[in-house]
């Protein structure tokens, strides 16, 4: 990352989350790392809160990383998928038919 000061923008539960969250934002354009995923190694040495892993991204991504994070957060479709006409299930953009149901995607 270059360009202004990093900035932790979500604190995850645990490692897995913590990559969740910076491979939706990589998805969407902003550069992000994970801090402290090696920690939960120190389980019983440490507080949950000190080895919590980060994600932090750089300060002039911060307000559309929050913003990616809640939509996330509130079950949004992320902008690339899209969304079954016939069950409603979320999709790759990749995928000609939906992984749910086998429909055909109408393109829209």
């Amino acid at each position: 990352m270059t360009g202004s000061e990093p900035r932790e923008v979500y604190s995850a539960a645990d490692t897995q989350e913590a990559h969740f969250i910076k491979a939706a934002l990589e998805d969407a354009g902003i550069a992000a790392r994970v801090v402290g995923d090696y920690l939960q190694n120190a389980v019983g040495d440490l507080s949950a809160v000190a080895i919590a892993p980060c994600v932090w991204v750089q300060s002039e991504d911060f307000d559309e990383a929050r913003k990616i994070i809640a939509d996330l957060q509130a079950g949004a479709t992320p902008a690339n998928e899209w969304k079954c006409a016939e069950c409603g299930e979320p999709n790759e953009p990749s995928f000609e038919i939906c992984w749910n149901c086998q429909a055909v995607h109408d393109g829209e």
